[in-house]
Protein backbone atom coordinates (compact mmCIF):
# COMPACT_ATOMS: atom_id res chain seq x y z
CA UNK A 1 0.00 0.00 0.00
CA UNK A 2 1.12 3.53 -0.70
CA UNK A 3 0.78 6.62 1.48
CA UNK A 4 -0.95 8.47 -1.34
CA UNK A 5 -1.29 8.44 -5.14
CA UNK A 6 1.76 10.72 -5.48
CA UNK A 7 3.93 8.18 -3.70
CA UNK A 8 2.55 5.43 -5.95
CA UNK A 9 3.28 7.54 -9.06
CA UNK A 10 6.86 8.13 -7.92
CA UNK A 11 7.48 4.41 -7.38
CA UNK A 12 5.77 3.62 -10.69
CA UNK A 13 8.08 6.03 -12.53
CA UNK A 14 11.13 4.51 -10.80
CA UNK A 15 10.08 0.98 -11.79
CA UNK A 16 9.46 2.13 -15.35
CA UNK A 17 12.87 3.82 -15.49
CA UNK A 18 14.56 0.61 -14.30
CA UNK A 19 12.59 -1.41 -16.87
CA UNK A 20 13.60 0.90 -19.72
CA UNK A 21 17.27 0.96 -18.63
CA UNK A 22 17.28 -2.84 -18.51
CA UNK A 23 15.87 -3.08 -22.04
CA UNK A 24 18.30 -0.48 -23.37
CA UNK A 25 21.22 -2.38 -21.81
CA UNK A 26 20.09 -5.58 -23.57
CA UNK A 27 19.71 -3.73 -26.87
CA UNK A 28 23.14 -2.05 -26.61
CA UNK A 29 25.08 -5.14 -25.44
CA UNK A 30 25.45 -6.79 -28.88
CA UNK A 31 26.77 -3.47 -30.22
CA UNK A 32 29.34 -3.29 -27.40
CA UNK A 33 28.25 0.14 -26.17
CA UNK A 34 26.56 1.43 -23.04
CA UNK A 35 23.39 3.47 -22.73
CA UNK A 36 25.52 6.53 -21.89
CA UNK A 37 27.72 6.00 -24.95
CA UNK A 38 24.58 5.70 -27.06
CA UNK A 39 23.35 8.99 -25.57
CA UNK A 40 26.61 10.68 -26.70
CA UNK A 41 26.19 9.25 -30.22
CA UNK A 42 22.58 10.48 -30.45
CA UNK A 43 23.60 13.99 -29.33
CA UNK A 44 26.33 14.04 -31.98
CA UNK A 45 23.93 12.70 -34.61
CA UNK A 46 21.54 15.58 -33.96
CA UNK A 47 24.28 18.09 -34.78
CA UNK A 48 25.96 16.09 -37.57
CA UNK A 49 28.06 17.13 -39.45
CA UNK A 50 28.64 20.04 -37.03
CA UNK A 51 31.06 18.94 -34.25
CA UNK A 52 30.30 19.60 -30.58
CA UNK A 53 32.47 20.32 -27.55
CA UNK A 54 32.55 17.96 -24.58
CA UNK A 55 30.72 20.57 -22.48
CA UNK A 56 27.93 20.87 -25.03
CA UNK A 57 27.58 17.07 -25.12
CA UNK A 58 27.43 17.00 -21.30
CA UNK A 59 24.54 19.48 -21.32
CA UNK A 60 22.53 17.10 -23.50
CA UNK A 61 23.26 13.96 -21.49
CA UNK A 62 20.37 12.20 -19.78
CA UNK A 63 22.72 11.11 -16.98
CA UNK A 64 24.46 14.34 -15.95
CA UNK A 65 26.79 12.32 -13.69
CA UNK A 66 28.40 10.62 -16.67
CA UNK A 67 32.10 11.21 -17.24
CA UNK A 68 31.58 12.56 -20.74
CA UNK A 69 35.30 12.81 -21.56
CA UNK A 70 35.79 9.14 -20.70
CA UNK A 71 32.71 8.15 -22.72
CA UNK A 72 33.99 10.08 -25.74
CA UNK A 73 37.46 8.50 -25.40
CA UNK A 74 35.90 5.01 -25.42
CA UNK A 75 33.87 5.90 -28.52
CA UNK A 76 37.04 7.24 -30.20
CA UNK A 77 38.85 3.97 -29.46
CA UNK A 78 35.96 2.07 -31.09
CA UNK A 79 36.09 4.35 -34.14
CA UNK A 80 32.55 5.76 -33.69
CA UNK A 81 33.63 9.38 -33.08
CA UNK A 82 36.69 11.53 -33.68
CA UNK A 83 38.21 14.37 -31.69
CA UNK A 84 39.91 17.40 -33.18
CA UNK A 85 41.25 20.62 -31.73
CA UNK A 86 38.61 23.32 -31.95
CA UNK A 87 39.25 25.98 -34.56
CA UNK A 88 37.53 28.54 -32.28
CA UNK A 89 39.36 27.70 -29.05
CA UNK A 90 42.67 25.83 -29.10
CA UNK A 91 42.01 24.63 -25.53
CA UNK A 92 38.72 22.99 -26.52
CA UNK A 93 38.14 19.71 -28.33
CA UNK A 94 35.52 19.20 -31.00
CA UNK A 95 33.84 15.81 -31.21
CA UNK A 96 32.10 14.52 -34.31
CA UNK A 97 30.49 11.33 -35.50
CA UNK A 98 32.37 9.10 -37.95
CA UNK A 99 30.79 7.12 -40.77
CA UNK A 100 31.24 4.03 -38.61
CA UNK A 101 29.30 5.79 -35.83
CA UNK A 102 26.51 6.76 -38.24
CA UNK A 103 26.31 3.17 -39.45
CA UNK A 104 26.13 1.88 -35.87
CA UNK A 105 23.25 4.26 -35.09
CA UNK A 106 21.39 3.00 -38.16
CA UNK A 107 21.76 -0.59 -36.97
CA UNK A 108 20.69 0.24 -33.42
CA UNK A 109 17.66 2.22 -34.60
CA UNK A 110 16.20 -0.89 -36.23
CA UNK A 111 16.31 -2.84 -32.95
CA UNK A 112 15.34 0.17 -30.84
CA UNK A 113 12.27 0.84 -33.00
CA UNK A 114 10.96 -2.61 -32.08
CA UNK A 115 11.17 -1.66 -28.40
CA UNK A 116 9.65 1.80 -28.77
CA UNK A 117 6.78 0.23 -30.69
CA UNK A 118 5.81 -1.42 -27.39
CA UNK A 119 4.56 2.03 -26.42
CA UNK A 120 1.91 1.63 -29.11
CA UNK A 121 -0.22 0.09 -26.37
CA UNK A 122 -1.02 3.76 -25.79
CA UNK A 123 -2.82 5.68 -28.48
CA UNK A 124 -1.39 8.98 -29.73
CA UNK A 125 -3.57 11.07 -27.40
CA UNK A 126 -2.50 9.00 -24.36
CA UNK A 127 1.15 9.22 -25.41
CA UNK A 128 0.95 13.00 -25.79
CA UNK A 129 -0.68 13.24 -22.36
CA UNK A 130 2.02 11.02 -20.83
CA UNK A 131 4.73 13.24 -22.33
CA UNK A 132 2.99 16.38 -21.10
CA UNK A 133 2.60 15.01 -17.57
CA UNK A 134 6.21 13.81 -17.34
CA UNK A 135 7.46 17.18 -18.59
CA UNK A 136 5.17 18.94 -16.12
CA UNK A 137 6.67 16.91 -13.26
CA UNK A 138 10.13 18.02 -14.40
CA UNK A 139 8.87 21.65 -14.46
CA UNK A 140 9.23 22.10 -18.20
CA UNK A 141 5.54 22.94 -18.55
CA UNK A 142 3.66 24.64 -15.78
Amino acid sequence: SFRNPYSKATINIMFTKAWIISIYAKIMKPFNITEQQYNVLIILQESHPQPLTINFILEGMIDKMSNTSRLVDKLVSKGFVKKTTSSNDLRAVDVSLTEKGMSLLSEISIVLNEFTNSFSKLNEKETNLLNLLLEKIRNKHV
